[in-house]
């Protein structure tokens, strides 16, 4: 099992590391041979198949003091974490590592973690008191695993998936998610996250945003970790810092400032309090969100938001049931009701319901093409796809998948075609176009793929 071979292989390393310092200006610092302030993609010394993307923070020194979050990507591409949690990494002094190997699926994930986080330790002296794991949907899901069941991490940021705590060992860990209103898994953080974490009794936090399955506005990545560095306040492993807390004061009163409607005024003072509980006084906070929550404005949003509740997950089965049976004919005119009924919904929760439906029909049609592609059902996979297109039709996978569909039908001119509109939507995971057997069908895809990269 992964997570134990992981946690004998980290306690090993740590013998060997400092306990942690923290960061201030009598430490001494220690220099290390690698660029700051950039993003490097290093191969693991043990094993160069495996890799990660690396940053270190303008700040950083290799005296044991610095914090460090490992972060996984559900389709490989960790540097897309990396990316996203660069500008408050460098603002509040983290090491981040990203791997390229993690992806959905995966079949070694216990090599993958141990491989990359020992190689690691071995170039690195970090804070051993100040493990994060943050990751994007099924890489936000294996961050949680991997934080739930190893002492050794302090915190978890989990993207566009909720977290699960049923199978918690760690005692010292606290917790954050995000999801977007279109979200297919938005009531996983909303819902159901809350209540495994307060079941485990682990502090959490969530952030909702206007989007869909994807990265959040890259303020949420400073929110999370000035949630990330308050919880290291109140539980001494690091010192209060007076200027912090203002500034995470600051934050939180200017949110409130700007919030307009009643489930968004909750939520900005839930927050504050969350965040300032134990550094300072909340009394304010506490007294404003009490009158909130009992109004009768907020009570109705409440019940509306239950009925909605339900009637997605009801919808949400059909669905499912109709992929099987139904025709294109009705897959048609029924995405261009629900395509109608997002643009002219005023209600914003009925809105955000109708965006999750659509997301759901799409991540389902991803899903089932992924594996009948790879079982060879070619024809089962085709009508799959159809109905993927007319759900979503900027996304650059039903054009990966229609490229392997026309290849192994022989069609290469089509191939090629949809291949390059693949890319040119955006899609850019190289590496896994080798995991399916129709890339070698596809001639002259080198040719496409430099023109494309170019």
């Amino acid at each position: 099992m992964y997570r134990k071979i992981l946690f004998f292989a980290l306690v090993l390393m740590f013998a060997a590391c400092s306990s942690g310092q923290h960061k201030n200006k009598a430490t001494k610092r220690v220099a290390v041979d690698l660029p700051l302030d950039s993003l490097l993609t290093v191969k693991v010394k043990a094993d160069t198949t495996q890799s990660y993307v690396l940053y270190l923070p303008p700040q950083y020194s290799n005296d044991g003091s610095f914090p460090v979050i490992f972060a996984f990507d559900s389709q490989g591409e960790g540097g897309k974490v990396v990316k996203w949690l660069l500008p408050a990494a460098r603002r509040y002094g983290y090491v981040i590592v990203g791997s390229m190997n993690f992806k959905n699926r995966v079949g070694n994930l216990d090599y993958i973690l141990s491989s990359m986080m020992n190689d690691v330790f071995s170039r690195l002296k970090v804070n051993a008191n100040r493990l994060y794991a943050a990751g994007f949907s099924g890489g936000g899901r294996v961050a949680t695993s991997l934080a739930a069941v190893d002492a050794l991490f302090r915190a978890v940021l989990s993207m566009s998936a909720g977290v699960d705590f049923t199978m918690i060992r760690n005692k010292n860990l606290c917790a954050a998610a995000t999801a977007g209103l279109g979200d297919f898994n938005y009531w996983e953080v909303v819902k159901n996250s809350p209540q495994f974490a307060q079941n485990a009794q682990v502090p959490f936090w969530y952030a909702i945003f206007d989007g869909g399955h994807e990265y959040p506005p890259q303020k949420f990545a400073r929110l999370s970790l000035l949630w990330f560095e308050a919880n290291a306040m109140k539980t001494g492993i690091e010192p209060k810092d007076k200027s912090l807390i203002k500034e995470i004061k600051q934050v939180w009163d200017s949110i409130i400032d700007t919030s307009k409607t009643i489930e968004q005024q909750v939520w900005a003072y839930q927050s504050a309090q969350k965040f300032l509980d134990g550094l300072k006084n909340t009394r304010r906070y506490t007294k404003n969100l009490e009158k909130l929550v009992a109004s009768e404005q907020y009570k109705q949003y409440l019940a509306e938001e239950n009925r909605i509740y339900g009637m997605e997950v009801y919808l949400q089965q059909q669905y499912f049931q109709a992929l099987k049976s139904k025709s294109l004919a009705w897959w048609k005119n029924e995405i261009s009701v629900l395509d109608k009924k997002i643009q002219t919904e005023n209600n914003p929760l009925y809105r955000g319901m109708y965006r999750r439906l659509k997301a759901f029909i799409s991540i389902v049609c991803f899903s089932l093409s992924r594996d009948m592609l790879q079982k060879g059902f070619y024809d089962q996979a085709r009508r799959i796809v159809e109905i993927y297109q007319l759900d979503d039709p900027q996304n650059p996978d039903v054009y990966f998948y229609w490229a392997c569909l026309y290849a192994n039908s022989h069609k290469q001119d089509s191939a090629r075609w949809a291949i390059k509109k693949a890319f040119e939507l955006g899609f850019n995971n190289y590496r896994r176009l080798q995991d399916y057997q129709c890339q070698a069908k596809i001639k002259g895809l080198n040719s496409i793929l430099k023109n494309v990269k170019n």
